[in-house]
């Protein structure tokens, strides 16, 4: 059996847990509450914002900007979810890519041109 607090322990259906462990709130203190300069790294909100892993490699050693990156509630459910509501499977390369798209059309979506951000995706994807 895996010892608890360790990275293999939290991997698959333990991975819950992981939000739990004092590591991950004190990681959140740092990096957002007691952060005066935290902002979505996509749209530059300041608000709602949480961290979000992009690979699960250096459990309790993340680093912002290459594990974990700050995303408000809004650009978080964008890079996981179509507009139509389904689940965009990603690995680690494609959810960057995903994150990337949005972070630079960003100015483009929020003047509400429809869905130019999916079709771009599935474009991209299908070269």
């Amino acid at each position: 059996m895996l010892e608890l607090f360790t990275a293999d322990y939290y991997r698959g259906e333990n991975y819950p847990k992981y939000f739990k462990t004092p590591h991950w709130k004190n990681l959140n203190v740092e990096l957002i509450d007691s952060n005066p300069d935290a902002k979505c790294w996509i749209c530059q909100k300041t608000n709602t914002l949480l961290l979000h892993h992009v690979n699960y490699d250096n459990l309790f050693f993340e680093k912002l900007g290459r594990d974990v990156f700050i995303l408000c509630y809004d650009c978080h459910t964008r890079t996981h979810y179509h507009r139509d509501g389904t689940r965009v499977p990603m690995s680690e390369k494609e959810l960057l890519k995903r994150m990337r798209l949005l972070k630079y059309t960003y100015p483009v979506r929020s003047f509400r041109l429809g869905s130019a951000i999916n079709a771009l995706w599935d474009r991209l994807n299908s070269l």
